[in-house]
């Protein structure tokens, strides 16, 4: 279906650019693979509830195709690091799961989809955490360890703009103002740990920087009242921009030599 949308309004697919999700697949480790693929199942969700919305829709079909086919692309990476044990069987639930979403993100929106579509990006989320705590090496050093709380941000900060655009479309506000609230506060704990971290020098500090400025224009649309259309809008392009930073930000620490 979404194919068949693009073509529609005469854009070709190879055009999509997700700076965030850039980095080849290939070249990441099966821990790596596995922190970006907890990120994703929310990311898209997130822009299925946008075309529904009407929020850049054009925008957001493209990036909705590219990121199905790198969801693709990290089980495919996943699979080739040959899993065993129970890690080898949480790849392969997320694998189940992945098919029944994955069918869903490319039927026409709806309300009742995009509900549905959002729970299971939370049960395909929380099993890459999972495998993700599987993967991780007992010597992580502490560049690692930073890189993936800031991949760990970018999780947060799709689940945030996801839930809020859940109730855009009509998702019961009670229950969604609890975890919009919670998944903030986790984000900004986070947030501060990566600003203290003695890490966090030169280069990574302005990107730091740059993350809390994104994130505050982030809350402030988040936070506004009523039916406010550019609100909605800067939820959708602010949430995409904390994305590349903290990917940014992810490979800045790699690089860090152990002290």
């Amino acid at each position: 279906m979404t194919r068949s949308i693009l073509l529609a309004l005469g854009i070709a697919a190879s055009t999509v650019f997700c700076p965030a999700y850039a980095q080849s697949v290939a070249s990441l480790s099966s821990f790596d693979a596995a922190s970006r693929l907890r990120t994703m199942p929310q990311r898209l969700s997130k822009l299925y509830l946008q075309t529904r919305l009407n929020v850049d829709r054009e925008t957001s079909l493209l990036k909705l195709e590219e990121g199905i086919r790198q969801f693709d692309s990290l089980l495919s990476q996943l699979q080739r690091g040959r899993l065993e044990g129970s890690a080898r069987r949480n790849l392969e639930r997320l694998e189940t799961q992945w098919a029944d979403m994955r069918g869903g993100l490319q039927q026409a929106p709806s309300d009742a989809l995009g509900q549905r579509l959002s729970g299971e990006a939370e049960q395909i989320a929380m099993g890459a955490q999972r495998l993700t705590l599987q993967l991780e090496s007992p010597d992580e050093s502490a560049g690692n360890r930073l890189a993936e709380l800031a991949l760990r941000n970018d999780m947060l900060a799709q689940r945030l703009a996801r839930l809020y655009m859940q109730m855009k479309a009509g998702a019961n506000a009670t229950s969604h103002r609890v975890d919009m609230e919670q998944t903030r506060k986790e984000f900004l704990t986070t947030l501060r740990e990566l600003t203290i971290a003695p890490q966090s020098t030169g280069g990574i500090a302005r990107r730091l920087e740059l993350a809390r400025q994104q994130w505050q224009f982030f809350e402030q649309a988040v936070q506004a009242q009523g039916h406010d259309d550019s609100a909605v809008r800067n939820v959708a392009t602010t949430s995409e921009r904390i994305s590349q930073v903290m990917n940014e930000l992810a490979a800045s620490y790699r690089s860090v030599p152990p002290r």
